[in-house]
């Protein structure tokens, strides 16, 4: 075999191997269990007041010493409200998912819509590693 024929075959196995696809993510996964978290309350969209309840479940890669960051972000961008949600259980020994649990104050904002965002950062350089945003509604007073 010449090297200009071994060169073209060789072209033409690199470039079979880059187009074959491995198998993709099923889509009958909801997008909870891609980002490894998962909110109970509130529900996406609900009506919320403070002070606001937050539950769910999460893998331990969203705890840092037990915290996970959590926040609320009016529509227009405003924060409104920061603070954190707590495991419930030993992060550290768990193998699988952790129930969290974890209440935020606020001041209702004047914007009648946003949302909540649950964060892990690093402790180094306070970058959100990771985050999960849900769209919530806030109740308007009167």
């Amino acid at each position: 075999m010449s090297s200009r024929s071994s060169v073209a075959a060789l072209i033409a196995a690199l470039v079979i191997a880059g187009c074959a696809k491995g198998p993709g993510p099923r889509p009958s996964e909801p997008a909870e269990v891609t980002v490894g978290i998962s909110v109970s309350h509130p529900a996406p969209w609900s009506v919320i007041s403070s002070p606001l309840r937050i539950e769910g479940m999460a893998d331990r890669g969203w705890f840092f010493e037990g915290v996970c960051g959590a926040r609320l972000v009016a529509s227009d961008g405003t924060p409104v409200a920061e603070w954190y949600v707590r495991a419930q259980g030993d992060t550290y020994a768990a193998e699988t998912w952790l129930p969290f649990a974890g209440e935020i104050e606020f001041e209702m904002p004047e914007a009648g819509y946003g949302s909540l965002v649950l964060t892990h950062s690093s402790a180094d350089t306070g970058y959100a590693l990771r985050e999960f945003q849900m769209p919530i509604r806030f109740r308007m007073y009167e």
